[in-house]
């Protein structure tokens, strides 16, 4: 990782901050306030970029237009259907050997559906940002993504949503991805593993783990996994916040045909209820 001077920083700053002269209604004013004052954010830009400014600057563009295309900032645990947090198949527990928050996809779960298909990723973009934020004040040391193939197969890959993650955050939130644990892939799908190398800058394609459970304590401790993956925590995985709304009164607010609110509730209703 190249070491980044404070002579860097404030290039790169002011050269943003040059650029929105004409473009500050492409951005967000909380985004720009972090260029303005957070030069740790500026450095993982820049060390992502090798200490070029140029592609550091493109990057820098890239990611806060993003952040307002996606209403990163407005993000609540009321956006998302309750269901989503009663599933138990995509949320932050524990943390890995090195001290990164893991974020546990269960992929047997997946399932395209393609009314909730943007939702579900404003769900990922919103639990990673939080985490990003806890990795800011020094709370976690980073990200570990666990992706738990344990029982899936060919049906719950979805690889517009895999890339989405990987994307994310190589793009948008560099050098908070501190470790990809695969745990139980079929061969089957091994396409998929090596898929998801090709996404990842050479650099940190070491930091893409193959296991089953036989070695997966090596990178996570029993005791900071779930049950579903062999683990011995018992602290709660499916909590709800009070004021997160139904799918049903999400799918009213988004125009989601009734059929399509059916499908998601019908696929997650085992893994709610703990069936699955």
């Amino acid at each position: 990782m190249p070491q980044i001077g404070d002579e860097l920083v404030t290039e790169l700053r002011n050269r943003f901050l040059s650029h929105i002269t004409t473009n500050k209604d492409k951005f967000e004013e909380q985004d720009i306030e972090q260029i303005r004052k957070n030069d740790n954010l500026l450095k993982r830009f820049l060390q992502a970029k090798k200490a070029n400014v140029d592609e550091a600057l493109k990057q820098v563009i890239s990611s806060l237009q993003w952040r307002k295309t996606y209403g990163i900032n407005h993000l609540t645990e009321e956006s998302f259907p309750r269901e989503y947090f009663q599933m138990g198949c995509i949320f932050p527990y524990g943390k890995d050997v090195n001290g990164a928050t893991n974020i546990i996809f269960r992929i047997k779960a997946n399932k395209k559906i393609g009314e909730w298909t943007e939702l579900i990723k404003k769900y990922i973009a919103y639990l990673i940002d939080q985490e990003n934020q806890r990795f800011e004040r020094n709370e976690t040391n980073g990200i570990c993504i666990v992706f738990d193939c344990n029982g899936a197969g060919i049906m719950n890959v979805d690889i517009d949503l895999l890339q989405f993650i990987v994307t994310t955050l190589r793009d948008h939130y560099p050098y908070v991805l501190k470790s990809v644990v695969v745990n139980e892939l079929p061969w089957i799908l091994n396409y998929v593993f090596k898929l998801v190398m090709s996404w990842l800058p050479k650099e940190q394609q070491e930091l893409l783990h193959l296991v089953s459970f036989k070695d997966l304590n090596q990178y996570i401790a029993a005791d900071q996994l779930p049950d579903f993956m062999k683990g011995t925590n018992t602290a709660p995985y499916k909590e709800c916040p009070k004021t997160a709304p139904s799918a049903e009164e999400v799918a009213q607010k988004l125009n989601i045909k009734k059929k399509d609110l059916e499908k998601l509730q019908n696929h997650l209703e085992p893994y709610i209820s703990g069936k699955a």
